[in-house]
């Protein structure tokens, strides 16, 4: 039993995105266990945690926690694998949504660095008289350039005369 309940415990292992401290991931582990362990909880019956609790916390065997709930260690042991499966579950959705919010994150740094650039390339031109800006603006086949200077222009990007 303990080496199958050891490789259950192991399958329920955060994984924290690397901004995470070590005292912030303990803090985290703890925040859950207390949900978990809490008599209202909504993950687990009061008789699957108190099942884990003795278990984990107490160190009782399979036959002390049946006697208790007059249960077989079988059936003890069912009970503990369920609560624990639906623990892996809750830790699994935890670690979706922090991945989610690593990856939202990272995707709000990208748009601000790009934003920024943005802003920085285009502040030169905020300084110019108004009839120079609308000119720049203008589309480069609005201009009477050779054939040859609009279609080199188009083809790479340059569609106003700023660009």
């Amino acid at each position: 039993m303990k080496t199958k309940k050891t490789n259950t415990q192991d399958s329920a292992e955060l994984i924290f995105p690397r901004k995470f401290s070590s005292s912030a991931k303990e803090q985290y582990r703890k925040d859950i266990l207390s949900i978990l362990f809490t008599q209202n909880n909504s993950l687990l019956s009061s008789r699957d945690t108190e099942v884990i609790r003795m278990t984990l916390v107490e160190g009782k065997n399979l036959t002390e926690i049946g006697d208790r709930f007059y249960l077989s260690p079988t059936r003890v042991s069912e009970i503990f694998n369920r609560a624990i499966n639906r623990i892996n579950l809750y830790y699994a959705t935890i670690n979706e949504q922090l991945k989610k919010a690593n990856d939202m994150e990272n995707e709000i740094n990208f748009l601000n660095r790009k934003l920024k650039r943005y802003e920085e390339s285009t502040k030169p031109f905020i300084v110019l008289p108004l009839e120079t800006r609308e000119m720049l603006s203008k589309n480069i086949t609005e201009f009477d350039f050779s054939l040859r200077i609009v279609r080199f222009c188009l083809s790479n990007d340059y569609n106003t005369l700023a660009d």
